[in-house]
């Protein structure tokens, strides 16, 4: 009796948080575009480690934005690259006229024990001469309005920090599509979660904060040995001083397309690396909702092998997945459907099953295993 009341209120526990998402969605107000003037000097900082095949376009992308040119600084860091991006990246910024621009390594600080993009982004805020810092990822693309939707937003709300959106482009094949699925249900629930108040989640390929908010929250001090982290930590640090300064922007203009992995291999070792920073959280409610999750996804598939004993075991089972799919169906469709990526949903289905295994596997291995990162090798 006591085993079928836990997997009842673990059930009711998920279905309610995906509810609960999809209501914080649909509150979150569409940003509309506004053409006005751009007060604000920002500092765009892209932290680049063997990026040779892919800083120049993003570097064209953010040369082409439709963003006053004396009101924008370029700073690329160089992580310590073995192939000659520091190089292209010179290369095409030398040749600007009237762009602001800096080109970084991080070899110049000494040696580092783990945080290395964190101290990138450090050293380029020390540098930079913007009162706005924008951050992005070496392999992104940007729509021409991304920075002018970023910076009316922060000029009209003069919100401390601001995450908006990111998004994977995919071919064809059900990897990439999985992937972009699995993806851009985590930026819904960024959406949905700050709107509600709860900071949980947000992505560095698209963050943009007060340069002064940052000092005063030190920083990445305190979290520094973490290897990953370089947004959500800050974005709790931020929202302890300033809990209803923080701002999600629902905007397709504001939103950064990247790639999704090439292989299963890099896949996981992206997603262990995020997923090992879950119990460092100072706020324990995230961790909390974590395990519920966890828990939930578990106690299908131990359902499921139980039905070989009871077969009530296994109705129980196939009774989790349908509500699983029905809730996640509901949310995942409103979220494909704002971002233009509806068609993603004709592989729904087939990756519920998957989805399971997958939040099991690297849920449980993020706590105890290593990754690979950038061509290095983290541990726990």
């Amino acid at each position: 009796m006591i085993t079928w009341v836990v997997l009842f209120l673990i059930t009711i526990f998920y279905v309610g948080l995906m509810l609960n998402y999809l209501v914080g969605w649909n509150k979150l107000s569409e940003a509309a575009f506004k053409s006005i003037e751009i007060k604000t000097l920002i500092s765009v900082i892209i932290p680049a480690r063997n990026e040779s095949a892919n800083i120049a376009n993003v570097l064209q992308a953010v040369l082409q934005q439709n963003f006053p040119k004396n009101l924008l600084e370029i700073i690329v860091v160089d992580d310590h690259s073995t192939d000659d991006t520091a190089m292209v990246a010179n290369e095409i910024l030398s040749r600007q006229n009237g762009i602001a621009y800096q080109i970084l390594h991080l070899a110049d600080i000494g040696k580092i024990e783990n945080a290395y993009k964190k101290k990138a982004i450090e050293l380029a805020i020390q540098k930079a001469k913007g009162d706005f810092i924008v951050t992005t990822d070496a392999d992104c693309m940007m729509p021409a309005n991304w920075l002018y939707s970023l910076v009316s937003h922060y000029e009209a709300t003069q919100h401390k920090l601001i995450a908006a959106p990111v998004k994977y482009t995919f071919d064809d094949s059900f990897f990439q599509q999985f992937q972009a699925l699995d993806f851009i249900g985590l930026i819904g629930i960024t959406g949905a979660s700050l709107q509600q108040g709860f900071y949980n989640m947000c992505n560095g390929a698209n963050l943009c904060y007060e340069r002064k908010a940052f000092y005063e929250v030190n920083g990445f001090k305190g979290n520094d040995n973490i290897s990953s982290g370089d947004d959500m930590f800050l974005m709790h640090k931020i929202a302890e001083k300033y809990p209803t300064q923080i701002s999600f922007l629902k905007s397709n203009e504001a939103c950064v397309i990247t790639h999704p992995k090439q292989n299963w291999k890099e896949f996981l070792h992206q997603r262990l690396r995020w997923t090992s920073k879950s119990t460092s959280y100072a706020d324990k409610r995230i961790t909390a909702i974590l395990v519920m999750v966890y828990l939930f996804n578990c106690s299908i598939i131990g359902n499921a092998l139980l039905g070989f004993i009871q077969p009530c075991f296994f109705y129980m089972a196939i009774t989790q997945l349908l509500i699983k799919s029905i809730v996640e169906f509901i949310f995942l469709n409103t979220i494909t459907a704002f971002f233009q990526q509806k068609r993603l949903m004709k592989i729904f289905l087939s990756a519920q099953l998957i989805h399971v295994f997958y939040v099991i596997g690297v849920g449980l291995i993020g706590q105890f295993g290593s990754f690979n990162w950038k061509g290095r090798n983290f541990k726990k």
